[in-house]
C-alpha cells in the first residue's frame, strides 16, 4: 500500500488479506495520517478474526494425526505432549498462551479429531522472530489420557510455569 497525501490529510485502505488461503483472509482497515512535524500516524483495525483463529485451532489439533508424527504419540508411557508452533500459523500469534490453553481444552473435549490424538496433551508455542527462545507456551490436556499422565503433566506444567487445563 502506497500513501501519498499531504499534512493533516487521511488515507484509508481496507480488506487487506492476511493469508494466502480463505481460511486465513479477514478485513484490516488502515488509517494513515501525516502530521504537520512530518510524522506518520497509523490506526489499524482488524475485522472478525473467527476464522483465521478457528483455522489456527485446527491445525494445532490435526498437527499430530498422520504419519512418523503420530507414531510418536502412541508412546507406551502414554505421557507425550505434541509441540505445535503457531508462531507462522496466520493470525494465531495474537492469541495469548492462557486463551489458546482454554480454546484447546474446549476443542479436545469437543473437537471430532481430537478424539483420535495419540497424545496426552498438546502444548502451543510461539517463538520470537527476532531472538531465540520461546515468547509463550500453554498446554491442553487431552480428557483421553491416563489420571496418572494427567497428573504428571499438569505437576510439569506448574514446576515450569506454562498454563494448562
Amino acid at each position: 500500500m502506497a500513501v501519498l497525501a499531504a499534512a493533516g490529510d487521511t488515507a484509508t485502505h481496507k480488506s487487506v488479506p492476511l493469508g494466502d488461503t480463505v481460511k486465513n483472509q479477514g478485513s484490516l482497515s488502515v488509517t494513515a495520517r501525516l502530521t504537520l512535524g512530518g510524522g506518520i500516524c497509523w490506526e489499524m483495525t482488524a475485522g472478525d478474526l473467527q476464522g483465521p483463529l478457528a483455522s489456527a485451532e485446527y491445525a494445532a489439533l490435526q498437527a499430530g494425526l498422520e504419519g512418523r508424527k503420530a507414531e510418536q504419540g502412541k508412546s507406551p508411557a502414554g505421557r507425550v505432549i505434541l509441540a505445535v508452533d503457531v508462531t507462522r500459523c496466520g493470525a494465531a500469534w495474537m492469541r495469548p498462551a492462557r486463551v489458546w490453553v482454554s480454546m484447546l481444552a474446549q476443542a479436545t473435549r469437543t473437537h471430532p479429531i481430537a478424539a483420535d490424538s495419540p497424545f496426552a496433551a498438546v502444548a502451543v508455542l510461539r517463538q520470537r522472530l527476532t531472538a531465540p527462545g520461546l515468547t509463550e507456551i500453554g498446554v491442553a490436556i487431552h480428557l483421553q489420557a491416563s489420571v496418572g499422565a494427567q497428573r504428571e503433566i499438569e505437576g510439569l506444567c506448574e514446576v515450569l510455569g506454562w498454563p494448562h487445563a
